[in-house]
């Protein structure tokens, strides 16, 4: 973490009185140990501020300049310049003789062209800076300084803010707030006794609107965000920023981007706090949504890179797609652009360790997500939002929106210790007195009340006496504290487990053996692998929650793959004969336990000519008699599916089980890349997993004909296709009544459709029901409706994959007829088709839809029409998916679960017109006018559960469920109104005219901005009535005129 002390000056506590060697120094001992410090000035040497009092053309040179050049001293130099953009006046960079620039660039005097030359006049680039620290400067011509804040001879350092020194810390990952400029400057503040400045931002907001009237905000992903905290400004003025903001920025590594960028940025070093900024545009229905991503999902990111998204990865989202990775990186398609007019800022709290799993899978670490894995403080949120819109309000770049969206599904308790000066001193070995203990505490910002240490959210790392003790110490200065002696001593030696150790390594080596050190760190695959049992309790090992890499993401429970990985490796250099041994540390879990045991294991492996299971046997016996042990038994050993089923024996002393020998299986070898086959035997064909081919193999042993470790499932000859379909069977039927006369007319159907289709399960139900009707009442009156009413049960399956995917070795079910067989070896990428169809027989989607209309009509005198009309379309669907536990070999599920799904939504629609058509000669008037309304409301409801004693489709529903429930819901909806008018006018066919206007309104808006008002126009002229010609039917000449004129400057086209 770096830290501009000219930020810190400035900012929150001056020590600009003291030196760089004694800033690093104190903040070392304190505590916080730097790692190096520079300064920003060191690499230009002698280059000031000049300016140009005259220029003549070289007399030996078609395009550069011989400049005398005021640089503040006695007399002004001559420097010869190439560059076309400098003129007389100006001021510029000078980099006089005997100067430095970056890069170690050394400037000093000579002659061009033949004439003196004291200097060079410098280009911005020239001096370490880029387009993006100087924003609107030429780029390929000397840096003019005129519109900088800068004097004749003043060195450049000053003018580019580069008079300052930046130090990098180390910090360590329980100190999360000191990946700040906020925490260093506590540090700091602290380690000097110097009171520290505090800013509390302060949003004066606008009259731009509330967020509320615009964005909605839903955090299904509880688990993984604690909080989500989010403002918005309108009226956004995208423009560089400020001088003294993009120093700042450049000082710390960063690039400034935009204003806007840049604020964020700036607040995520000044409060550690990430933060990013949406385009509001690009947030379809003016809703953030915090889930976890779906298999299948892509996002273009920032940096132009498309990120296949995985499920369980953290995203942010609008209703129809993600908008950006949390806490890593934002969208390209809600990037903040030059003509983005309102701005999304999300300051929030996601959980570290998903964020460090996402980056790691897509291989994109960033700055916001290294600082995400650091337990940020929950409550940094909001004051990080509200000094965001602070900037923008100082740097005038947009209107804040009054209001906060804050979501909070975690706050941190409030913790306590207690102040024991006793303890502390005994453990310091100091005589600090309470009193100075309290003022050491609150120097840190670490309220004191009486005996009672409050710790602040932002220190997570105080948790015991000892975390005190070390506040306290290091307040008071290590240097401080008196030397004493140890009050007790120990002697070393080796105790009888390690002597054992050591007399087993010898006897190893002295047969041949070499020792081999391997990693506990293994991948889960290696189960599989060594064709471990799906139901092994090997492979319930523990996880590590930052791994390096799905290789070595767990601990291992075996050490027989770390061997044979080792022994594979020196199969492929070609190694002719391999002895080798491991003293080889296992981790196995204890239920209760928080740790694993860990015991050690003696681990052998050899090839080789001349190496057989009788060589290995007498090894064996060798070192148990020189570790002074009973004489060992040998039982063979059939059903180990990692071992050879005729050379496997389990070696037992004193009848305790104490390991296990013998030659590696075909198939094991295979996976490692060893080629067992034996030079006589017995040919067998078996499949292998890992190349999804058959292999050829000769053993010297008999094969069992199965291809599980359990001997549950036998080789198969399984058409997967035929088994998941069936022959399709499709009825319809319909019914259709109908009745009309000069009075009224009637209709009515009915219709049912039932389909089985081609895959297994899969059904399809449709009945519907249609009534239309309309009566004369009168010669004024009519009235009519229509109505639809349709009922759909479907059940959906979709196991085409798997049954392409599964080999056909696999039956269908196991040896028992009932069990559905599973995947073996390494292939639990696939699942059963047919089980994967029959537990999803009873997951029916009920779907019902009821839509229509009512109108009244009226024509009271001649020309005139009035009508109603009212519509309504309602739908609502529901299912109860249910998965079911199962077994299949290596593929389990151990909890029953139920997705329970309802969806309803409601239109409505009500227009009133008015029309009177009337015709005066050869005059024909029309004139229509009207109004509209609608609404739009949807309701969604879920519920999540599981665990259930029985599992029937009447019973798995989730108020019987005894495991986890969780439930969420959304109620979301809009209206519409529109005032309408037309005129149309014809005279004798040859003139047309017409004149439209709407007043429409939309809720979708802020209240301010809801209506909008659009007149239109048209004038024609039909010449083809004058001509008359038979090949001409129809022409004329028309003009249309629209304007769009809304209520408070909204354009509402």
């Amino acid at each position: 973490m770096k830290l501009n002390r000219k930020w810190l000056n400035e900012e929150f506590v001056d020590l600009s009185n003291v030196s760089d060697k004694e800033f690093v120094e104190t903040l070392t001992v304190f505590g916080q140990k730097v790692e190096t410090w520079e300064r920003l000035d060191a690499e230009i040497k002698n280059v000031v501020v000049g300016k140009v009092l005259s220029m003549v053309r070289h007399p030996n040179s078609d395009h550069m300049w011989i400049c005398q050049v005021d640089v503040g001293g006695d007399a002004p130099v001559q420097i010869v310049t190439g560059a076309q953009n400098v003129h007389e006046g100006d001021l510029v960079p000078v980099a006089q003789h005997n100067s430095w620039l970056p890069g170690g660039v050394h400037i000093t005097k000579g002659k061009l062209r033949g004439e003196p030359s004291n200097g060079m006049l410098c280009s911005f680039a020239e001096l370490g800076l880029t387009q993006n620290d100087l924003p609107g400067v030429f780029a390929d011509g000397i840096w003019i300084l005129n519109d900088e804040d800068c004097t004749i001879g003043e060195d450049i350092n000053l003018v580019i803010g580069n008079d300052d020194t930046v130090v990098e810390f180390e910090i360590t990952n329980n100190r999360p707030d000191c990946y700040s400029i906020i925490g260093l400057a506590r540090e700091a503040a602290a380690a000097f006794g110097k009171p520290m400045r505090h800013h509390e931002p302060v949003v004066h907001g606008s009259d731009a609107g509330d967020i509320y009237d615009h964005l909605d905000v839903d955090v299904p992903a509880t688990r993984l965000c604690n909080r989500y905290t989010s403002r918005m400004v309108a009226n956004v003025k995208i423009a560089p920023s400020p001088k003294w903001m993009r120093e700042r920025l450049r000082s710390m590594g960063g690039r400034p981007i935009n204003n806007i960028v840049d604020i964020t940025n700036y607040v995520m070093l000044e409060y550690g706090q990430p933060m990013h900024a949406f385009d509001y545009r690009y947030v379809s229905s003016g809703k953030i949504v915090v889930r976890e991503a779906e298999d299948g999902e892509t996002l273009t990111t920032l940096d132009g890179s498309v990120r296949n998204l995985k499920a369980g990865m953290l995203v942010i989202a609008d209703e129809n797609k993600p908008i950006g990775l949390a806490g890593i990186m934002g969208g390209e398609n809600s990037e903040i652009k030059d003509d983005t007019a309102m701005v999304v800022f999300e300051s929030a709290n996601f959980d570290g360790t998903s964020i460090r799993q996402t980056a790691l899978a897509l291989g994109m670490r960033t700055e916001a997500s290294g600082k995400f894995e650091k337990r940020l403080d929950p409550m940094m949120t909001v004051p990080a939002v509200q000094r965001a819109c602070e900037l923008v309000e100082m740097l005038g770049c947009g209107d804040v929106l009054n209001g906060t969206i804050d979501v909070i599904n975690y706050v941190p308790e409030e913790k306590t210790l207690p102040l024991e000066p006793e303890k502390i001193n005994r453990l310091l070995g100091t005589n600090i007195s309470k009193e100075d203990m309290v003022k050491y505490l609150n120097r840190l910002e670490i309220p004191v009340e009486g005996d009672t240490i409050l710790v602040p959210s932002f220190r997570p790392d105080l948790n015991l006496m000892a975390d005190i003790a070390e506040e306290v110490g290091r307040s008071y200065g290590y240097n401080e504290i008196p030397t004493t002696a140890f009050k007790t001593s120990t002697q070393g030696g080796y105790s009888p487990v390690m002597k054992l150790e050591a007399k087993a390594g010898t006897l190893c080596r002295a047969m041949g053996y070499s020792e081999i050190i391997t990693y506990s760190f293994v991948s889960p695959t290696v189960f599989d692998q060594i064709r471990l049992p799906a139901d092994s309790p090997l492979r319930n090992a523990l996880r590590i929650q930052n791994p390096l890499g799905e290789d070595t993401s767990i601990m291992r429970t075996i050490a027989l793959p770390s061997m044979l990985e080792i022994l594979s490796r020196n199969n492929a250099y070609h190694n002719k004969a391999v002895k080798l041994y491991e003293l080889a540390k296992i981790y196995l879990p204890v239920a209760g336990q928080p740790l694993p045991r860990e015991p050690k294991m003696l681990v052998l492996g050899t090839y080789g000519a001349g190496e057989t299971f009788f060589t290995l046997k007498g090894e064996l016996e060798a070192v148990f008699t020189g570790l002074r042990l009973k004489k060992a038994e040998y039982t063979a050993v059939k059903d180990n599916p990692s071992y050879h089923p005729g050379r496997c024996a389990k070696v037992s002393i004193d009848g305790v089980d104490v390991g296990v020998m013998g030659q590696v299986h075909p198939l094991v070898a295979a996976n490692y890349g060893i080629d067992l086959n034996a030079a006589s035997g017995t040919p067998i064909t078996v499949w292998n997993p890992a190349t999804n081919q058959y292999q050829n193999y000769t053993i010297n042993g008999r094969y069992d004909g199965y291809i599980n470790a359990k001997k549950t499932m036998r080789f198969s000859d399984t058409d997967w296709l035929d088994e998941i379909s069936r022959t399709g069977f499709s009825q319809n039927y319909d019914l259709s009544v109908s009745h009309a006369n000069d009075k009224h007319s009637a209709m009515f159907s009915l219709g049912y459709k039932n389909n089985e289709g081609v895959l297994k399960y899969t059904d399809f139900e449709n009945v519907s029901a249609r009534l239309n009707t309309s009566w004369n009442l009168n010669k004024i009156v009519t009235v009519g409706e229509n109505v639809t009413l349709t009922y759909t049960s479907q059940v959906d399956c979709h196991p085409m994959e798997n049954a392409l995917k599964m080999p056909s070795i696999v039956p269908v079910y196991e040896e028992d007829g009932k069990t559905f067989a599973g995947p073996v070896g390494s292939m639990a990428d696939r699942q059963n088709p047919c089980r994967e169809q029959y537990q999803n027989r009873n997951n029916h989607l009920d779907y019902w839809r009821i839509f229509g209309n009512a109108f009244v009509e009226l024509k009271p005198v001649k020309g005139l029409t009035l009508r109603s009309n009212f519509g309504l379309d309602f739908k609502t669907s529901f299912i109860n998916s249910m998965t079911n536990t199962y077994h299949s070999d290596i593929v389990n599920n151990d909890i029953a679960k139920t997705t329970l799904s309802n969806n309803n939504e409601t239109n409505w629609t009500w227009s009133n017109t008015a029309q009177y058509v009337t015709q005066i000669g050869k005059h024909n008037i029309d004139v229509l006018g009207g109004m509209e309304f609608s609404k739009q409301s949807v309701i969604d409801f879920s519920a999540y559960s599981e665990g259930y004693a029985l599992e029937d489709k009447d019973y798995m529903w989730p108020n019987a469920a005894t495991g986890t429930m969780r439930n969420s819901g959304a109620k979301v909806g809009y209206r519409l109104a529109s005032f309408f008018g037309k005129v149309n006018y014809n005279w004798d066919d040859l003139l047309l005219a017409s004149f439209t206007i709407r007043h429409d309104g939309s809720s979708r808006f802020g209240k301010a901005h809801r209506w909008g008002t659009f007149p239109a126009a048209s004038l024609g002229f039909r010449f083809s009535n004058l001509l008359k010609k038979d090949w001409l039917d129809d022409a004329k000449l028309r003009q249309v005129t629209r304007l769009s004129t809304t209520m408070h400057s909204l354009v509402f086209m």
